[in-house]
């Protein structure tokens, strides 16, 4: 549930979980191809600005450069290089949720689980949205941040039934 973040997911379980497990392996499995179309859009950008002579003249050799030789242009190879990097990481992860979505719909959660998750999704919601707005500081000192947490949300955590399950 963890590779899931969210409340929809959660409420759309609770709903229809064999379509909603489903529907969620299709949106993962785009998210593969996606992910492997731009590694492969990568690799050719890199090939591209390492290894492609580039003239600015078409009848003058001594008008030819490599992207990586030239100062001007070196930055293309390292930006492509980047996104290489930034495209495999994207791939290692969609694959992980990928396989996580499948592993969702062999194993679907009880109701009871689900409405837990629910409740403690709510709840960490509440607090991103009051630290949003201002109310629990992210320690500068400003508000009655410790205070609120304390005597508003850390009780829901520690005792589930107390929630506000809205």
């Amino acid at each position: 549930m963890d590779s899931f973040r969210g409340i929809k997911i959660i409420k759309d379980l609770l709903a229809d979980p064999i379509a909603t497990a489903t529907e969620n392996i299709l949106k993962c499995k785009i998210k593969v191809i996606v992910a492997f179309t731009s590694i492969c859009l990568s690799i050719i950008s890199t090939y591209v600005t390492t290894n492609v002579n580039i003239c600015t003249r078409s009848n003058d050799p001594d008008s030819c450069f490599y992207m990586l030789e030239e100062p001007k242009f070196s930055f293309f190879p390292v930006i492509s290089i980047i996104c290489f990097g930034m495209s495999l990481t994207a791939v290692a992860f969609t694959l992980l949720k990928w396989n996580a979505a499948k592993r969702l719909l062999e194993n679907i959660p009880d109701r009871v689980v689900l409405l837990k998750v629910l409740s403690q999704r709510k709840v960490v919601f509440s607090v991103q949205e009051q630290i949003r707005l201002g109310f629990i500081g992210r320690g500068t000192g400003r508000g009655r941040g410790g205070v609120l947490f304390v005597f508003h949300f850390l009780p829901c955590v520690l005792d589930l039934s107390r929630c506000n399950n809205n």
